[in-house]
């Protein structure tokens, strides 16, 4: 016997993002709403994370809360995909600007070296 979540793995990104909106549109949250994000989110973290673990350098701590904070992102910004773009596209590009925030909300001033003097 086939679950609902076995039957969400037959289905198309493209439907399950416009499920998944349709879901968060709505005053109710429905149940399938949120298994077709929950599918999507199976379906991409993987190649999400590796993405972010390259560009945090291995920090795999760092890596999970911006892989977290790109499908929080994506979730709350469904009801605006467009789907011109396809979703990977899409919540790649989510991930590199959460990364581009992150790093540039965490940039440390470069330090002078020790022997540097100032003169005036």
């Amino acid at each position: 016997m086939a679950t609902k979540q076995d039957a969400l793995r037959d289905i198309s990104d493209a439907e399950l993002t416009r499920l998944a909106a349709a879901g968060q549109s709505s005053a109710v949250r429905t149940p399938e709403a949120s298994a077709a994000f929950g599918e999507l989110v199976r379906r991409h973290q993987g190649k999400i994370r590796a993405l972010l673990l390259r560009l945090t350098r291995g920090n795999r701590t760092l890596c999970d809360d911006l892989t977290q904070e790109t499908f929080l992102r994506a979730y709350r910004g469904l009801s605006g995909f467009e789907g011109r773009a396809r979703f990977t596209t899409w919540v790649h590009r989510i991930a590199y600007f959460v990364y581009l925030n992150h790093r540039n909300r965490v940039r440390q001033p470069a330090a002078l070296p020790d022997e540097f003097e100032l003169t005036t």
